[in-house]
């Protein structure tokens, strides 16, 4: 018996060593990935499209992951250079071609604040700029003292990339936001009236594409929001066909809810708050719409008025018509204010421009 204890002590022993180590990397795994994932969610509820935002973030994720520890040592990360990395995530699998061809997050340059949507944080117990590789107890048994761990974590914020309905109508960012970023928003909602001229404010957009390449006219707009009007699938951020007002009395029919000759036809949309897909069309002179561009976010919208070919007001059946200034013709009037109630259904990824109450989600 003496002798057969004195074979297996070392290698029970060994597997003591495994089974208490494993569970050491294991433990250690798990609280690197609770970090990581804190400091991507501080650093991504930080994001709001200006560079300002950018250094919140930093210094957010720093000190999230500061406040974690693995296994007995507060989390470093160096949120300045290599383990901190903005950019924007893609809910399409088929965009999913960063990285080594299958990763949905999209690095992005610090230089365009207004794009970054997203971040991506990187730890480890592996020494250089984290912390120091584990020591493993009994090491000797397995010839080897010291073990690696790392983890990470994406989040996204910063808004809708997919809301659960969207007019097919694109607003151009620069008529939104300011050189700073900021809203343009004086002591009320900023009001925007919408025409077929020759200097467009809003111009017709096909969210479904690059599935369905067809130009948007009016009667594209028209047909997609009798038709189609709450479908999140095909709602996002990323490259929308655009067009200028054409047909633009069908599009203001509709929104009306009625036919070409007033006779009710579905649901009046006057008097709603929507979201608006917000393009890069045209900034910063003029906002011409024309081919294909990007969609960075959505802005939410309260649709007032639309009028006729004489200027006149057109509202819901029954309702009271107030007055517009300029009698502008084949109008789309919408006030947009700078703080709106998030969107139902609302997934991060885009920028949300005036919607409040965003969520934070963990990607990855």
């Amino acid at each position: 018996m003496a002798v057969t204890a004195a074979i297996l002590l070392p290698v029970l022993l060994a597997f003591f060593a495994v089974a208490f180590n494993m569970g050491l990397l294991m433990d250690s795994r798990s609280q690197l990935q609770n970090g990581s994932d804190a400091a991507a969610l501080a650093g991504a509820r930080s994001l709001d499209g200006t560079a300002a935002g950018l250094l919140s973030a930093r210094r957010s994720a720093y000190a999230y992951s500061m406040s974690h520890v693995a296994f007995d040592q507060a989390i470093t990360i160096d949120a300045f250079d290599r383990d901190l990395t903005f950019g924007r995530w893609h809910l399409r699998t088929d965009e999913c071609t960063f990285g080594s061809g299958g990763d949905c997050f999209e690095p992005l340059a610090v230089t365009e604040p207004r794009k970054i949507t997203a971040v991506r944080i990187l730890n480890g117990r592996d020494g250089g700029t984290h912390n120091g590789p584990l020591n493993l107890l009994f090491g000797a048994f397995l010839r080897q003292s010291t073990a690696t761990v790392r983890s990470a974590a994406v989040a996204v914020g910063a808004g809708a990339a997919a809301p659960a309905c969207a007019l097919p109508f694109a607003v151009a960012e620069c008529s939104l936001i300011d050189g700073a970023g900021a809203m343009k928003c004086g002591a009320g909602p900023q009001r925007m009236v919408f025409t077929n001229a020759g200097v467009d404010a809003v111009g017709f957009a096909n969210l479904y594409y690059p599935d369905d390449t067809q130009a948007p006219s009016g009667t594209f707009v028209a047909d997609t929001i009798r038709d189609r009007l709450c479908n999140p699938t095909n709602f996002r951020i990323g490259p929308a066909k655009l067009q200028n007002g054409n047909d633009f009395d069908k599009a203001l029919d509709v929104l009306r809810g009625v036919d070409n000759k007033g006779n009710p036809a579905g649901s009046c949309l006057i008097g709603q708050t929507m979201a608006m897909p917000v393009t890069e069309a045209g900034c910063p002179t003029n906002p011409i719409f024309q081919g294909v561009t990007e969609v960075v976010g959505f802005v939410q919208a309260k649709l007032t008025a639309v009028t006729d070919n004489k200027g006149d007001v057109l509202v819901c059946p029954g309702d009271p018509a107030p007055p517009v200034a300029g009698k502008p013709k084949n109008a789309l009037i919408i006030e947009i204010s700078c703080a709106a109630p998030s969107p139902p259904g609302e997934w991060g990824g885009g920028r949300a421009y005036n919607a409040a109450g965003v969520r934070t989600r963990l990607v990855q």
